[in-house]
């Protein structure tokens, strides 16, 4: 008997990860990848005219940096002048970015990564990080997949949205919705609500805070399945990557203090710095501990690099963004004429919004 196709996927193409649902059974399920996980990174690698996703590729980004894109989204739909000076002379990444032929930002691959094509618009690259996730749910539903529901953030324009829907059709999906990311949770959390229960109108408090954008969305809902968005705001520029960039400018004073400049010109050692500031982010940021060790063998020039961040310095170098992001959640608040005691729910998702100094700053977010 032939396995009937859903009616359509649900897919959050995020800046940091990715992930694809299928309901079925009455409820939602994440799609598990190869290894278990229920998030792929959004990385893609590049060499010899083939290409590799997820954890793969992000695995590959030490040996071939300049050839793994990673966090495309950011750039999705900008012109290149508008990212040129705030990503590339940044160094904020070790792989090239260029012009396409409308002068909107794209990825150039390195002339001995083995690529035909060298120039990717980042639609292009989203393409391949959702032809992996459409594969991912037809292997877990076990028939085909057509049709996809992709989730954006709230501030996204219409270009952008555009873009999304350019990527979906490259990676062979009938994309039938563009829903805002806290929309999308808000419906999430209304699906939770037992049936009967909660009738009453609920207003709801949506926070995403992922790894490149933060969106407040404030909700009236009504049930499990009526919701009408009163008031959004966001940060297209804000998120957990923002995060690693301050650690990894430490870690880089301290590295220069002791031996000097150049690591900066090496993409392989930043890409290893770039981990090692995630590994202290999620150390000091969401566990108890107050200090984070750094220990890189052999980081630049053969010379090994060994310092300790405290949590006390995560919060002083980070101390801007963090306050940055309580903006949106007051600006969402002020929309919509609402205060604290107005809110039924606060829901927060992304993975940026399980920092606790976020989670206890004076906001909505924190009851009196």
């Amino acid at each position: 008997m032939s396995i009937p196709e859903p009616s359509a996927i649900g897919i959050d193409l995020g800046t940091t990860n990715c992930c694809v649902a299928v309901f079925r059974n009455g409820r939602c399920e994440a799609v598990p990848s190869g290894n278990g996980s229920t998030t792929i990174p959004s990385y893609v690698a590049f060499e010899d005219d083939h290409c590799v996703v997820g954890q793969e590729a992000k695995d590959n980004a030490f040996g071939h940096p300049k050839g793994t894109i990673f966090a495309v989204k950011r750039i999705l739909g900008h012109r290149y002048s508008e990212v040129e000076d705030g990503v590339r002379l940044s160094q904020r990444w070790p792989f090239a970015l260029t012009a396409d032929e409308n002068g909107f930002a794209a990825v150039r691959l390195p002339d001995d990564c083995g690529m035909t094509k060298v120039i990717w618009k980042p639609e292009e690259v989203s393409g391949e990080l959702l032809k992996h996730l459409k594969e991912l749910a037809q292997d877990f539903l076990g028939c085909p997949v057509q049709r996809a529901v992709i989730t954006v953030p709230a501030s996204f324009t219409e270009h952008q949205r555009r873009c999304t829907l350019a990527a979906g059709i490259m990676a062979g999906l009938e994309v039938v919705g563009i829903v805002n990311e806290p929309t999308a949770a808000a419906i999430a959390y209304g699906l939770q609500t037992p049936a009967g229960e909660n009738e009453k109108t609920r207003i709801i408090l949506v926070c995403d805070f992922g790894g490149g954008t933060i969106d407040v969305s404030i909700i009236s809902a009504v049930g499990r399945s009526t919701f009408q968005v009163l008031g959004t705001s966001g940060n297209m520029h804000l998120g957990g990557e923002d995060f690693d960039d301050c650690l990894v400018e430490e870690l880089l004073l301290r590295w220069e203090e002791l031996h000097g400049p150049g690591i900066r010109q090496s993409p392989a050692a930043m890409t290893r710095l770039r981990k090692q500031a995630q590994q202290v982010k999620h150390t000091l940021a969401t566990g108890t501990e107050e200090n984070a060790g750094v220990v890189l063998a052999s980081l630049f020039g053969g010379v090994d690099f060994r310092t300790t961040v405290s949590r006390t310095t995560f919060e002083k170098v980070c101390g801007h963004l963090f306050q940055q992001a309580l903006e949106p959640i007051e600006t969402a608040m002020r929309l919509t004429n609402m205060r604290k005691q107005d809110l039924s729910h606060i829901v927060l998702v992304g993975g940026s919004s399980r920092m606790r100094v976020f989670r206890d700053m004076p906001s909505p977010l924190v009851r009196d």
